[in-house]
């Protein structure tokens, strides 16, 4: 140990070559594979920690700035559970992380190989569990100048200027990591995996945001609308709805937006199929009774809120919202004796109640919103992650989700994409030979053979400048007239279109092909 904590104080490289070449060729541990194994990794390490220097082990040995100091509970056992925030449309963020986890405090050798990324990020995440946000933007800056395109950072400056009620910066941090969403929530995960953000809807069920493509997006228009951007706001649903049409996250939030922007007639033809039967449709429902309430057609409206009295399982803060509007109902027809009966027993057991759009802080505009306006913003589509290939639906390992009465919040179901069958795009009945295989970094121009393997060190295609592919990464090939594309077994994955595919996938013109960091695409 003295020998090799000399070899790093003074930075000899040649010294540990030597040390390696003597224990593995002249020491006692000929012919046992394990602890030869055990020990050229260690002082690989050890070779790497001597190139580095005294300075950079010093600084990477710092990496963690506030492991010393002592933990506080926050997010998950106060804001929410005890003391829900009603009255706005701002997601709260919620956490609890020990700092004796490891997920936060690596040890001596972890440090000494995160990227500076990595460790800025790191200390990010710790500002966020001392509910120091100054500090946390701060790291998070820092992450993102070693590397602009780390997602992550992005979704973690939305969450805190979202809190901060800085609607701009916090619409313009998400917009960014709408165009970055290749491993959204990986970090996050990694480093505060209780991380999530939450409106409150009653004492007992809230909306979850996790860091994924969907809240991401239904945070963007939160921001947005915050911000006194309506139009933004249902134009970024609108469009993401197209792709994601069974999202009823996103048809509530949109009905929301409907509501406020007096768009009835829109409201009514977004939720003219809806069947109140869970919490989530008993939600989203009462946008379409108040839509009937304006336009006077309380007979229809009655008859909603009657078969929303018949489910089962519904939280009883969410039922006394139908009684209340039931009342109302029933006082608008001339039952005024009815209708207060039920306004009556609500307000009894629910003192202070609050109907649902004042809970969330929705305000009803005094004229309808132009459509114009709405039109004339729609964003640029986003990269989505595309169906899978053999129509088999993908749930996020954490989804946005309706969270109903668990301190912990377990993924809920949720289709994200209605899935189709690949079917050849348009390179179908291309010949081998007339298509070009390119990297948008310049490193690759080839003419695409019958079949080409493409990996870090093995392979037809050797990317050896690429450290994040993997060994063998990833195989393309001709057949039937299609191009493919199939991982053949890399630790990152490959991706078309920020979508990560399991099994071959059709690769076309137009396309993005990520493999490690290298993107290719076909010409």
């Amino acid at each position: 140990m003295k020998v090799l904590m000399k070899v790093i104080m003074e930075g000899k490289q040649d010294t540990v070559k030597n040390l390696y070449r003597h224990d593995l060729l002249e020491g006692d541990c000929m012919g046992k594979k394990d602890y030869v194994e055990t020990l050229k990794t260690g002082l690989d390490i050890v070779g790497k920690m001597a190139a580095k220097g005294v300075t950079s082990i010093s600084k990477g040995i710092r990496g963690d700035e506030r492991e010393d100091m002592e933990n506080r509970a926050t997010g998950l056992y106060y804001q929410r559970h005890i003391l829900p925030a009603f009255g706005d449309l701002i997601p709260r963020m919620e956490y609890y992380e020990s700092i004796n986890q490891n997920q936060l405090v690596a040890g001596f050798v972890k440090k000494m190989i995160r990227s500076p990324a990595d460790r800025s990020f790191v200390n990010a995440c710790f500002a966020l569990i001392y509910g120091d946000f100054d500090s946390a933007l701060v790291s998070l800056s820092e992450a993102l100048t070693a590397d602009p395109q780390y997602t992550d950072c992005y979704f973690l400056q939305g969450a805190i200027y979202l809190t901060q009620r800085k609607f701009l910066r916090a619409e313009e941090a998400f917009s960014k990591c709408r165009l970055l969403p290749t491993g959204l929530g990986t970090k996050i995960r990694k480093f505060i995996p209780s991380f999530r953000l939450t409106i409150c809807i009653t004492d007992c069920v809230s909306f979850t945001f996790y860091p994924d493509i969907l809240a991401l997006n239904l945070l963007l228009a939160i921001s947005q609308r915050d911000g006194n951007k309506l139009p933004s706001a249902i134009a970024t649903l609108e469009q993401i709805l197209s792709v994601m049409p069974s999202s009823p996250e996103l048809t509530f939030f949109l009905a929301a937006l409907y509501y406020e922007a007096l768009w009835d007639d829109k409201l009514i033809e977004l939720l003219k199929e809806l069947v109140p039967a869970d919490n989530m449709q008993i939600l989203t429902v009462q946008f379409l009774v108040k839509s009937f309430m304006f336009k006077k057609n309380l007979s229809l409206a009655e008859g909603i809120l009657q078969k929303s009295l018949e489910s089962d399982n519904v939280d009883p803060y969410l039922l006394a919202d139908i009684k209340m509007l039931l009342g109302e109902v029933a006082k608008g027809s001339g039952r005024v004796a009815e209708g207060t009966s039920y306004i009556q027993k609500v307000s009894q057991a629910y003192p202070g109640y609050q109907e649902l759009t004042k809970r969330l802080g929705l305000a009803r505009r005094n004229e309808p919103l132009a459509k114009h306006l709405v039109q004339d913003m729609i964003p640029p589509m986003p990269p989505m992650p595309a169906p899978p290939v053999y129509g088999t639906a993908e749930t996020p390992s954490q989804p946005t989700s309706i969270n109903l009465q668990e301190p912990v919040v377990a993924p809920g179901a949720m289709t994200v994409l209605t899935p189709v069958d690949m079917l050849p795009g348009e390179l179908t009945g291309v010949e081998p030979g007339r298509i070009k295989l390119k990297s948008r970094d310049g490193k690759v121009d080839m003419i695409m053979p019958d079949s080409i393997t493409i990996g870090r060190e093995a392979g037809d295609l050797i990317l050896s400048w690429d450290a994040s592919a993997s060994r063998s990464h990833a195989r393309i090939f001709h057949d039937k007239g299609q191009i493919w594309v199939e991982d053949i077994g890399s630790s990152n994955g490959t991706w078309i279109n920020q979508h990560r595919i399991s099994d071959k996938r059709a690769f076309n013109k137009g396309d993005n092909l990520l493999i490690g960091k290298t993107e290719f695409y076909l010409e």
